[in-house]
């Protein structure tokens, strides 16, 4: 094998370039040299030829060393060692650095042929182990393979423990190793963890899928999967479950949160649709015919911005706040602004007789869907721009008395604030349901 045969491109421009431009440096040099002596001038294709034939041993000699240089470092490999964990009956599949991480990694995976159950939901793992000997709680009782494994065991069901073992095979493998990024159309991310933001319900600007190889330089015609999971807890929502609304990538119903396309020339193109609940989305994305892992931001925020807390205040207390949602008393500046001087003329109306007003649910932290009743549905029609808020006005301690409805629409209108009375009854007895009773204010039209 020649030398050229072993370097790659990176390391024969270096030389290229190392020896272009010390070729180029000595003549400047030597045509320097010669102009400085008017005497002995001479023309510049003599000159050029001069110093041709005198650094010619030089020059070889640099030749030399970069070849040599070039041969002694490694070229720069576009291949990776990494392992594979293969679950006993070829339903799950892991990838990982190490074989720890390919273990763990396969309860992250989902059934390979009907694609709807996760390793994880049914299995733990428990370390890794020699096969032979097989574990004497094993679910067959056979294994086919010999060598290091994942062992696993089941999880209970119905509290009872079924006493069964699974293993997983590890392989060590080495093949092309590629980077596969989300990025945005245009501009940048807007950090180093969340690739873009949009509102609840809308459309985020358009983000391409790419995938690169270890010199960077994009690599085309991929086959790559997206996967979209909302995190835990996030928007505001301080419970979860399997049905929390995932954003939208293109797939197909049921599914519309998973793809899997080809990126072309220049990359998958699509837009992540949001769902009306806010919260944090994880676009996962692989590549389905070769091994590559994910950089670079995976998140999409979804929510209202710079909304802020009323706090309580003076002339108003904060009610209503849940377990399910803590952080059910925010508002834009505008709002707040109006809410408090709304405060401060009721509380002067009759004062000090009045009680301060008793201020239920606004908006959650970053708005989207309030879901009282935690099944991601809307109880609340609105309340979720940081521009509603209820008010207290059911009888109870610290609601509004009947007696100063109409004042205090009155003082709601000078404001600019639409108030609206709102009342629920029993739909099989058909009364009414009287701490049902608020205002819910418009506090911008």
């Amino acid at each position: 094998m020649q030398w050229m045969d072993i370097m790659d491109d990176s390391y024969r421009l270096r030389i290229f370039l190392f020896v272009s431009v010390s070729r180029i440096l000595r003549v400047l040099v030597t045509i320097r040299k010669t102009h400085s002596r008017p005497k002995k001038r001479q023309k510049i294709s003599t000159v050029i030829a001069d110093v041709w034939q005198r650094t010619g041993r030089l020059f070889t000699t640099v030749m030399l060393c970069a070849c040599l240089l070039a041969i002694a470092i490694p070229a720069h490999s576009a291949t990776r060692t990494y392992y594979r964990a293969i679950h006993e009956f070829g339903y799950y599949q892991g990838i990982g650095d190490t074989p720890e991480l390919a273990c763990i990694d396969m309860l992250n995976s989902r059934e390979l042929e009907y694609d709807y159950e996760y390793f994880g939901d049914w299995a733990s793992y428990d370390g890794i182990i020699d096969v032979p000997p097989v574990p004497y709680d094993h679910c067959t009782g056979v294994v086919w393979f010999s060598g290091i494994a994942c062992l696993y065991s089941t999880k209970p069901v119905n509290g009872e423990n079924v006493g069964c073992s699974h293993v997983g095979k590890i392989l060590e493998e080495e093949e092309s190793w590629y980077s596969i990024r989300i990025e945005p159309e245009s501009g940048m991310p807007e950090s180093p963890e969340i690739l873009v933001s949009t509102e609840p319900g809308q459309s985020s600007n358009g983000l391409v899928v790419r995938v690169y190889d270890d010199d960077g330089s994009l690599v085309p015609d991929v086959d790559i999967r997206l996967e979209v999971n909302v995190k835990e807890n996030s928007g505001g929502h301080q419970h979860h479950s399997d049905d929390r609304p995932r954003g939208n990538v293109g797939g197909f119903n049921p599914t519309p949160y998973i793809i899997t396309n080809n990126t072309g020339t220049d990359g998958y193109k699509f837009r992540f649709r949001a769902p009306v609940i806010a919260g944090d989305h994880k676009i996962s994305a692989t590549c389905v015919s070769t091994a590559c892992v994910q950089e670079g931001p995976d998140e999409v925020w979804v929510g209202i911005k710079n909304l802020v807390d009323i706090e309580n205040g003076p002339h108003h207390v904060l009610i209503g706040t849940t377990l399910s949602h803590i952080d059910n008393h925010y508002l834009t500046k505008e709002a707040k602004a109006v809410l408090l001087e709304l405060a401060y003329r009721y509380k002067m109306l009759s004062f000090p007789f009045n009680p301060v007003l008793h201020v239920n649910d606004a908006s959650l932290e970053r708005g989207g869907v309030f879901d009282l009743d935690q099944n991601w549905l809307s109880p609340h029609h609105e309340h979720r721009r940081g521009t509603e808020v209820d008010i207290r006005a059911n009888l109870q301690v610290g609601a509004i008395p009947e007696s100063d409805f109409e004042e205090f629409k009155e003082l709601a209108k000078e404001l600019k604030i639409d108030p609206l009375f709102e009342r629920k009854w029993d739909k099989l007895t058909g009364a009414e349901i009287t701490g049902h009773r608020h205002f819910h204010l418009r506090l911008k039209r």
